[in-house]
């Protein structure tokens, strides 16, 4: 199927609904380019919502097509049925209606404005059409129930058809159908009807299947519909079947034209007012009726196997095309069928020849190459022994040739096929580059010279020098712009100034060769070599210049040519066509078979305009290339056209799948959400616009470029709100813009509130460590007091005592020994004080280990000696270290019980046990009362333990009975 692809010229014939009106039409067709998934697919149901997206259905499923891209449908957060079979698809503004072969009487109705699924049950459904004249969706059922659907109220009855004397054959519609004007047809196998203010009115019922051929084995089929679809034009409807058409007159229902050929039809649709049918090949004797209504044109070359063409005007700008496995763009051209084949017919002859001149009469092609001198008309080519660079005609029936070497010019007769050389008495070898018409000669450079060509009295062409100068080098180009002649050559840009000829100098371009000249509004454009093409005044200013960092093919420009405001230059790098008025360069016909003959190098002489078809014709080294003016004038920019959102990507990083939102055009504002790193969006528009140009006003006002087939991806943007704007290069008006706002949510911890929150933790924090600090100088300041009060209390009155025995002993002056030991047993005391004093404060022995073997220590100490005691631990197995505050108190208390034990009793029995349970802590003195004549338990002894602790919080209670005495601890557990 795919060679017939390129043969898309197979209008077989037309009917024209004007009277007398007759003419030829041609199609070009371009192929969609499809994913991998649509290996064999089935297309059927294709639709076109109003934002121009097309949908189409699969036997892989439902597919939206965005004029240059293919995506699967979806809608995000709903799910459709799993089956791939749908059997109805039709979009209305917004909304997209499915069905699903499955359950065919429920209707899916998607609104993709505010993303929501309705769903309806209709018995019955038929077919959907719109009334173009009251704007408003209707849904046919197959007896006839009519239902009519809006925004407001969905889907609702509205009125019931009257088809009682329909065909009793086929008594259900195949098909209803409104016309522009509103009139609604139905469309039955064998008859057509009209309905309006509840009255039915059928046409003459044909019994007879389609087509006037008895042997086609057509028939009808009850369990299948027959009827695809209709159109009409002004006066008539036109029916079109799976393998042929009717046409029926709109105002008697009459039969006008029927048809069916299962082997040589392809299809019938309109083109404004015309009734277009494409068939594969001949139509083996068929006629349209003798009526000056209508007319006839055949071609025999194939087509492939087409089984639907949608009109769709908006985006695609012409038809779309289907077969069983491809979508195809259909656009209309200027050119007539047969033109068209002799235009190709000449591309594949001087396909690889290098083209040196261009010239076309009515019929014929003048072609000027390396290999020869070629007249190119319906019988082939004619070759001449020449080489031709330039030629002008320059009689009704002749041509005057400018060629390469020898006597430089010759005559060619059109009528006689008749080749003469000028006279040339000793110029010697010529080669002329360069003609111009001037007056009724010509203006002729070769190198390093003009020549003025003329006809003598007796209607000879003759030629003689006008002037010469090295510096030109070889001429390439002549102009009379502003009544001087011009003159491009390998030397660069002279001027003739009357007798006076001159370099024009243009700053930075003095040294570089002009190949072209044309003179624009403004100036002069010059074709250069490594500069592009340069725009300057008449004075030799410089103004601007176009090279390849800016869209053309190449720095090295040969030829220059201007129509209808656009630029059509040949380069080194291939062809280049400028909108001079946007300064946008426009997209080249996507032909593969022709792709090698637009980015050829082209010849500076090479180049002719075709007036008669518009066609600008230009050669290079590899062949001609034939450029229509009018494709090129429709791919401008309409300052109207607006860019549409086809869909968003969003993902967490390059590698993770993307999320797809189809619909996103609804949205004004495209949310991102913190964890959604990469967002892509794809653009959409006219197919005949390929450049968009996009910025995000935040970040940037320079406009950047790129391809309307390619995303737009952003990664890793920044919390907050951009405006992302994107237009086509001509929309220059913001109104016709696309706007949307980009709104980017920042991660948890880049938010306000996060910000506030680690604020007030880094406060508390900085607060902590102040009070921290606060606390700590407390402490060394209670630890000072501490110190300061135990040594108060500890020492203070033993070295009282001392210093009073000292003075006592001092007055007697003589030693008492009872003085004497009574010092000796309060230094010891306070030497041990001291030593309890520097432990408890020593960190070094803030541990399980230290503290029981000084308190056994000093049980052992006090009461060796003078009682019996038993000193037991439980639980302190696991203890680790210990506050000190809590061990000096501990040991304290613990000692002043001890010391009480002996200062009270002369032999007493003492427990002791340290008790570390699931309750807490315990520690328990216990002793036996054998006390002293003074050893009642009084004094600063008992205040000093409960004041020791309250500073650890724990719980002293005392239990004095007339046998024990009892001291119990008690803390948190250890």
């Amino acid at each position: 199927m795919k060679k017939h692809l390129h043969k898309f010229i197979c209008l077989l014939f037309v009917v024209f609904l004007k009277q007398v009106a007759y003419a030829q039409l041609n199609f070009g067709i371009q192929k969609i380019d499809m994913p991998k998934p649509f290996t064999n697919a089935f297309i059927r149901n294709v639709s076109r919502d109003r934002f121009g997206f097309i949908y189409f259905t699969t036997n892989q499923g439902i597919w939206r097509y965005d004029g240059t891209d293919v995506q699967p449908f979806n809608i995000p957060g709903i799910i459709l049925p799993s089956s791939p079979l749908v059997s109805r698809l039709f979009c209305y503004e917004q909304f997209i209606f499915l069905g699903f072969k499955n359950d065919p009487d429920l209707l899916y109705c998607y609104d993709s404005e505010i993303h929501k699924l309705y769903k309806y049950r209709v018995t019955g459904v038929s077919k959907f059409a719109v009334n173009p004249k009251l704007h408003r969706l209707m849904l046919f059922t197959k007896d006839g129930q009519a239902f009519s659907f809006d925004k407001e109220n969905g889907l609702a009855k509205s009125f019931k058809l009257d088809i009682t004397k329909a065909p009793p054959t086929y008594p259900e519609p195949d098909e209803y159908f409104f016309d522009p004007d509103g009139k609604l047809f139905l469309l039955f196998r064998t008859n057509i009807a009209t309905a309006a203010n509840g009255v039915t009115k059928f046409g003459k019922e044909t019994n007879n299947r389609p087509g006037a051929q008895q042997n086609s084995g057509l028939h009808y089929d009850l369990n299948t519909t027959f009827i695809t679809d209709a159109f009409s034009t002004s006066k008539y409807v036109v029916v079109r079947y799976a393998r042929g058409f009717a046409v029926y007159d709109k105002n008697t229902l009459e039969k006008k034209v029927e048809y069916y050929n299962d082997d040589e039809f392809s299809y019938t649709f309109p083109v404004k007012d015309t009734i277009v049918a494409v068939f594969r090949g001949h139509t083996k004797g068929f006629k349209l009726p003798q009526s000056p209504y209508f007319k006839s044109c055949q071609n025999i070359e194939p087509f492939s196997d087409i089984k639907r063409i949608w009109p769709f005007n908006s985006m695609a700008g012409g038809y779309i095309a289907t077969t069983n496995d491809h979508l195809f763009l259909i656009s209309g051209a200027n050119n007539t069928v047969k033109d068209t084949s002799f235009r190709n017919k000449a591309m594949r002859f001087f396909h690889n020849k290098s083209i040196r001149g261009i010239y076309k009469d009515t019929n014929r092609y003048y072609i000027g190459t390396y290999s020869g001198f070629y007249i190119f008309d319906d019988h082939g080519p004619t070759v001449f022994p020449i080489i031709s660079y330039t030629m002008e005609r320059s009689g009704n029936n002749q041509l005057l040739i400018g060629v390469e070497g020898g006597d430089g010019f010759a005559t060619f007769d059109i009528n006689k096929q008749l080749v003469s050389f000028l006279p040339n008495p000793g110029h010697g070898n010529l080669g002329v580059t360069k003609l111009l018409k001037y007056k009724t000669g010509f203006i002729a450079g070769m190198r390093s010279s003009l020549y003025i060509v003329s006809k003598d009295a007796r209607g000879q062409w003759l030629h003689h020098l006008l002037l010469t100068d090295e510096r030109i080098g070889i001429i390439k180009d002549i102009a009379y712009i502003n009544n001087h002649f011009w003159v491009a050559g390998e030397g660069g840009l002279f001027r003739l100034d009357g007798n006076k000829f001159a370099k024009v100098e243009i700053a930075g371009l003095t040294e570089i060769p002009v190949y072209a000249l044309l003179k624009v509004d403004g100036g002069v454009l010059l074709a250069t070599l490594g500069q592009g093409v340069v725009k300057i005044d008449y004075t030799g200013k410089f103004l601007w210049k176009t090279t390849f960092t800016d869209g053309l093919a190449g720095d090295f420009a040969y030829s220059l040519l201007e129509v209808d405001g656009l630029l059509f230059a040949g380069t080194n790098g291939g062809l280049s066509v400028l909108d001079l008025k946007s300064m946008q360069f426009l997209p080249n016909p996507d032909d593969s078979r022709y792709e090698d003959l637009y980015t050829q190098e082209f010849n500076h002489s090479a180049m002719y305009y075709d007036n008669q078809n518009r066609r600008v014709i230009m050669g290079g080294l590899q062949g001609l290339v034939f450029l229509d003016v009018d494709y090129y004038r429709s791919l401008r920019g309409n300052s109207a056209e607006k860019l549409t959102l086809s869909y968003v990507k969003k993902s967490s990083n390059i590698t993770s799948d993307p999320q797809i939102d189809l619909f996103a055009n609804s949205e004004q504002i495209i949310t991102l959400q913190p964890e959604e790193n990469l967002v892509a969006l794809k653009f959409a528009g006219s197919f005949k616009q390929k450049d968009i140009l996009f910025r995000i006003k935040e970040m940037s006002a320079t406009w950047r470029k790129s391809k309307l087939f390619n995303e737009i991806s952003f990664y890793a943007l920044s919390p907050g709100v951009y405006t992302l704007q994107a237009r086509f290069p001509a929309n220059t008006d913001p109104k016709y813009w696309l706007v949307k706002t980009l709104v980017v949510e920042p991660s948890f911890y880049e938010t306000w509130l996060f910000k506030i929150i680690v604020s007030i933790a880094i406060v508390l924090i900085i607060c902590q460590l102040w009070l921290s600090r606060v606390q700590k100088l407390k402490r060394e300041m209670e630890l000072r007091t501490n110190i300061a009060s135990d040594l108060h209390d500890e020492i203070g009155s033993t070295l009282t005592r001392i210093s009073l025995s000292s003075e006592l002993m001092y007055t007697r002056q003589t030693p008492d020994q009872e003085i004497i030991q009574k010092i000796s047993t309060e230094s010891k005391n306070a030497i041990a004080s001291i030593s309890d004093i520097i432990w408890s404060v020593d960190a070094r022995n803030d541990n399980r280990e230290d503290l029981i073997f000084r308190m056994q220590e000093h049980v052992h100490f006090m009461l060796s000696d003078t009682a019996d005691f038993t000193f037991e631990t439980v639980g302190l197995e696991r203890v680790g270290t210990l506050p000190q505050l809590l061990r000096q108190n501990i040991y304290l208390i613990f000692k002043e019980a001890v010391n009480n034990i002996v200062r009270h009793n002369r032999h007493p029995r003492v427990w002791i046990l340290l008790n570390n349970g699931p309750h807490g802590m315990k520690i328990i003195i216990k002793n036996t009362l054998d006390q002293k004549p003074t050893g009642a338990y009084s004094g600063q002894g008992l205040k000093n333990m409960k004041m020791r602790s309250e500073r650890i919080r724990a719980v002293l209670s005392i239990a004095n009975t007339d046998e024990y005495f009892t001291v119990t601890i008690k803390t948190r557990r250890w």
